[in-house]
């Protein structure tokens, strides 16, 4: 347990070279979380552009082909590419794997004729090439391909491809596009976006309007995104590949400052290989795994054994957490799908009740038990997200899906994430009340707009010391300067787990150490601008 918490005023003895302010460390897009990420803006470490660019720069590198073809021999195929990604196009490995290498009986198999790995031209596009058929992981592949498109502007759209999403300011668009593409690059991809952002913002933005700045997303392919094409990973040559409108999850999500940055690989049409019933009957075996396989993105690679499957069907969205090529991205789930990408790419999921999200906007797969989810890094960036989807007036209520009509009972009246920065340092809070609970309601005008959910009064408890707490009448950014909150605990343990809790996206002034007054003695800033002191308490002489 905590031995106790104090205020201290910080001297500058106690930190040496307090009197010149200290550069902001460099910025590393691996591990990142939220709060990580908006304490890099907010102290000029990077700016919302630059974040972005980090992404699409980690998708070149990781977001490739991971899987060999199948094939009777063996024998190598001849080069061939695919959709652009990240910039250039997909490079699909030549050599093949012998199907004798994976079932060592196979001259004693008597059935249909099995589905053998081969090279197809797409329906969507018949210059882009995709593997067909069986396919298996390559050892140390390097490569996860976890996203199946990138919003950036010529490759996000196959209707609207290249030229035909030409920025506004270039002119008319050129001879044969769709008139639908017109209307479409109106919309900025993922690096303008942050780049209007930044123009907007700089290193103070909103972050009480807008909680999930700069947050790069990936979307299960189901779900409705405007700006991207929106297929259900199918390879179907639709008119128009983007839909004329937001999923309501990806609406409330950009509407909080997120970038809607990339469809994650998954199961087509949110299914699988499998017989859907009917007279027409599969002419061959296709030897399945627990894969997702799409006809238009292919399969995803588990980044810890490219050998080894992610799991289906959401499983470009648990790849792409787990191997930093998003911040967050959204499952869905009708009996594993996200449970199973989560679990295997060691990433943490947040599957609320069916219809606390809303899941309209989008092709499902049944309906009355579908239901999203969002995976991330940490717990507490999938609350923040899950925070960030409720809207201030409707709440998670969306009135195009009958399920969110939940009783106001099923649904927290504070913030998902509120609980898990308290369990962080132990706390207990003993007392709350927000000013639209106040018994005197204050007079008219004198709450700005929203201000009302604020907190009039708090109380919690940390350790054995009682701090009371109030959301002041100010506005910009708060600072807090010439004190420190000091927290003393009973072993080294603690220090270390509370320690890392609090730096987590903040900055480490002076890192967890032994010192000759304290086994354990740490300083840092968090998030919110607030120091702290760790120390462990000084065991008696014996």
């Amino acid at each position: 347990m905590l031995a106790s918490v104090l205020v201290i005023p910080i001297l500058c003895a106690v930190v040496a070279g307090c009197a010149r302010e200290a550069p902001p460390p460099p910025f590393h897009l691996q591990e990142a979380t939220i709060a990580g990420i908006h304490t890099a803006i907010t102290t000029g470490q990077t700016s919302c552009r630059a974040i972005v660019e980090a992404y699409i720069n980690r998708a070149k590198a990781y977001n490739g082909v991971c899987t060999s073809l199948v094939t009777a021999d063996g024998a190598p195929i001849p080069a061939s590419t695919g959709a652009v990604r990240a910039g250039a196009p997909l490079a699909f490995p030549t050599q093949t794997v012998a199907a004798s290498t994976l079932f060592p009986d196979l001259d004693k198999y008597s059935g249909p004729p099995l589905d053998f790995g081969r090279m197809e031209s797409t329906v969507s596009d018949p210059t882009v090439r995709q593997q067909a058929g069986m396919r298996v992981g390559i050892p140390n592949a390097g490569q996860v391909n976890a996203l199946e498109t990138l919003n950036i502007r010529g490759e996000r759209s196959v209707s609207c491809k290249g030229a035909f999403d030409a920025h506004p300011s270039t002119g008319p668009l050129p001879p044969g596009a769709p008139p639908e593409c017109e209307a479409f690059r109106q919309q900025p991809d993922a690096l303008e976006r942050a780049a209007e952002l930044d123009a907007r913002y700089g290193s103070s933005p909103d972050l009480a309007a807008l909680p999930m700045y700069c947050v790069t997303v990936a979307f299960k392919d189901p779900y409705d995104t405007k700006d991207m094409r929106s297929t259900s990973g199918n390879d179907v040559p639709f008119a128009m590949d983007a839909p004329p409108f937001d999923s309501t999850i990806a609406a409330r999500l950009r509407e909080k400052g997120a970038i809607i940055y990339a469809k994650a690989t998954s199961h087509e049409f949110n299914a699988g290989p499998n017989d859907p019933g009917g007279p027409a009957k599969a002419k061959t075996n296709f030897v399945a795994g627990g894969q997702a396989i799409s006809s238009w993105s292919g399969q995803a690679c588990n980044p810890y054994d490219t050998e080894r499957v992610p799991r289906g069907s959401s499983s470009g969205s648990g790849v792409a957490v787990a191997t930093n090529l998003v911040t967050v991205a959204i499952c869905e789930q009708t009996v594993a799908s996200c449970q199973g990408p989560a679990s295997r790419n060691n990433a943490t999921l947040i599957l609320p009740t069916k219809g606390l999200l809303p899941d309209s906007g989008g092709i499902g797969n049944q309906a009355v038990i579908d239901r999203a989810g969002i995976i991330a890094r940490t717990l507490e960036d999938g609350a923040r997200v899950l925070d960030a989807i409720k809207d201030p007036v409707a709440g998670y209520f969306d009135p195009r899906d009958a399920f969110t009509a939940l009783p106001k009972g099923l649904i927290s009246a504070d913030p998902y994430a509120q609980h898990l920065v308290r369990d962080a340092i132990g706390a207990e809070i003993l007392m709350q009340m927000r000013y639209k609970e106040s018994p005197e309601p204050p007079p008219p005008g004198k709450l700005a707009p929203g201000f009302e959910n604020k907190i009039m009064h708090a109380s919690f408890r940390v350790g054995d010391t009682v701090v009371m707490a109030s959301d002041g009448m100010c506005s910009g950014k708060p600072g807090f300067q010439g004190f420190s909150l000091s927290l003393t605990v009973n072993n080294e343990t603690q220090a270390d787990r509370l320690f890392a809790a609090l730096a987590d996206g903040g900055q480490v002034q002076m890192p967890l150490e032994k010192t000759f007054w304290s086994a354990r003695f740490g300083m840092l800033v968090d998030r919110f601008g607030v120091s702290w002191m760790i120390g462990v308490e000084a065991k008696a002489a014996p």
